[in-house]
């Protein structure tokens, strides 16, 4: 498989169960995009380690029990390139919603 498709799954896999490890993933050049993000008042694009990092831990520190479900990762022609589908839920903390 490919580079990218290889490293989505390591992302989905050690993102919150070993986030240390998924920390060694995160390249200077990253630009991680969150379309659904702005419905929430988030930006819908982080670029760069410092900027993925602060949003993670915002993240994990403001939920608890993530996981991703329904997990479907494509590899595209360019090695350089990976596209995932999931579902995924947590409880936030603030609200006691899931």
């Amino acid at each position: 498989m490919t580079t990218a498709f290889n490293l989505l799954h390591q992302h989905i896999q050690t993102f919150v169960g070993n986030n240390k490890q998924w920390q060694t993933l995160i390249a200077d050049d990253l630009m991680w995009e969150l379309p659904y993000a702005p419905s929430l008042d988030h930006p819908a694009r982080l670029t760069g380690p410092q900027e993925v990092m602060n949003h993670v831990t915002w993240f994990l520190e403001a939920v608890e029990n993530f996981r991703f479900f329904n997990t479907k990762v494509y590899a595209l022609t360019d090695s350089g390139v990976a596209v995932a589908e999931f579902s995924a839920e947590a409880l936030i903390k603030s609200t006691g919603r899931l």
